[in-house]
């Protein structure tokens, strides 16, 4: 309880820096805050609701970074894709950080949900301007760029969700297969949706089913792999005395007289 306790504190403390005084400089120092407090209070108290709090601290960090590039926003898709890409790498380096202690689950969820989200926000704003460009007629070069961009960020949180599945054959953990389905489901058909002007409906279901097929094989691989783990571990043996009951007396034997 003295996690979650400390854990409130310190998001309140930020809310009411951040509320109190309209400055992107608080934003980073409370961001910072977070972060820093949300870690070393994990390392002394080990309470992993610490661990989200430093996560969206640095959260809070990359977005205000980000938004403060933006001003300078050109209209094109490659600062999109760009930013995506940095909330991608964020959320990758919150998974590898925390592998080595006790919340590596909590942060593979966290970094790996917050990848896919970017992914999933990247293609769906790309494919906004996408459909502006057809709608105004003009299929050209910058088209083509788009589509581009679009499988790009596809592809990247394709490859996020399949380092979900191969974590989730190494821990038998749940959640890693979970996450990894949702990503492999909507990001196809979101794509599709967005990139499409020819019946993309149609396409949409045709990849989330495809998404959704390519999901089911590494749930199948990894119940294999458990079931040949449960098949191949020792059984227990009986201690003396229990096992079978003795034989009945001797023939011939009538008992005491």
């Amino acid at each position: 309880m003295t996690s979650v306790f400390g854990a409130f504190a310190l998001v309140a403390l930020v809310g009411t820096i951040v509320a109190t005084w309209d400055s992107d400089a608080l934003v980073y120092l409370s961001a910072m805050l977070m972060l820093v407090g949300g870690i070393a209070g994990f390392w002394y108290f080990r309470g992993q609701v610490l661990v989200a709090v430093a996560v969206l601290g640095g959260l809070v960090f990359i977005s205000q970074l980000v938004s403060d590039m933006l001003d300078d926003y050109d209209g094109g898709s490659g600062s999109l894709l760009s930013t995506g890409m940095i909330f991608l790498a964020y959320g990758l380096v919150v998974a590898a950080a925390g592998w080595r202690f006790s919340c590596r689950t909590l942060a593979a969820m966290l970094g790996g949900g917050i990848a896919l989200v970017a992914m999933w926000v990247t293609v769906v704003a790309i494919g906004i301007l996408f459909q502006f460009s057809a709608g105004s007629g003009e299929q050209s070069a910058g088209a083509d760029g788009l589509r581009t961009d679009i499988r790009i960020a596809l592809v990247l949180g394709m490859l996020v969700a399949v380092a979900l599945v191969i974590g989730y054959v190494f821990t038998s953990y749940p959640g890693y297969l979970v996450l990894a389905f949702v990503g492999a489901v909507t990001l196809p058909g979101t794509a599709v949706v967005v990139a499409s002007t020819e019946h993309p409906l149609r396409w949409a279901m045709f990849y989330a089913v495809l998404g959704a097929v390519l999901a089911a094989l590494p749930i199948t691989l990894g119940w294999r792999h458990q079931r040949e783990q449960t098949a191949s571990a020792p059984q227990a043996t009986q201690p003396p005395g229990h096992g079978a009951p003795p034989e009945g007396p001797p023939a011939g034997y009538q008992g005491r007289l």
